[in-house]
């Protein structure tokens, strides 16, 4: 399984010996082998990747999300050298669901964004009991957006 590497802090980023290389102040702080990588996620917009370091990824099949100052996903650059990569493959999928699957998947998201609120809330000793009672009225696709 290919891994998600999330940068978060000012970096340098680069490729070494089919390693990108991630530096913080001038020293050298990790590096992961290009052909392990599935995703990278550029999370600071103080990050600076070199383009050997872009390359190489697209090469390796990684996809690299930007993200903006908000910590939002902005951009994605997804390799297109091959039309049988795993992320045409996943987008291919994903574009060709059923409305019905796709209104179940939201519902669930829904769902899900909604017990980690009540979770949050618990753990700080808010009251989560609204959110709980909304919980089982999330319909498929969400109509009334809860």
């Amino acid at each position: 399984m290919k891994r998600i590497v999330e940068i978060t802090n000012k970096s340098y980023l680069s490729v070494k010996h089919d390693q990108l290389v991630v530096e913080q102040n001038g020293s050298r702080v990790g590096s992961v082998p290009i052909e392990d990588l599935g995703v990278l996620v550029l999370n600071n917009p103080a990050i600076v990747i070199s383009q050997q370091a872009v390359i190489a990824s697209q090469e390796g099949n990684v996809a690299i999300i930007f993200c903006d100052n908000g910590h939002k996903p902005i951009s994605t650059l997804l390799p297109d050298s091959t039309a049988n990569s795993l992320h045409t493959k996943i987008l291919s999928e994903q574009i060709a669901a059923k409305q019905s699957t796709k209104d179940r998947l939201w519902q669930s998201i829904v769902k899900e964004k909604l017990r980690n609120q009540s979770h949050l809330l618990t753990s700080i000793g808010g009251n989560h009991a609204y959110i709980d009672r909304l919980i089982p009225k999330v319909k498929s696709g969400d109509p009334s957006n809860i």
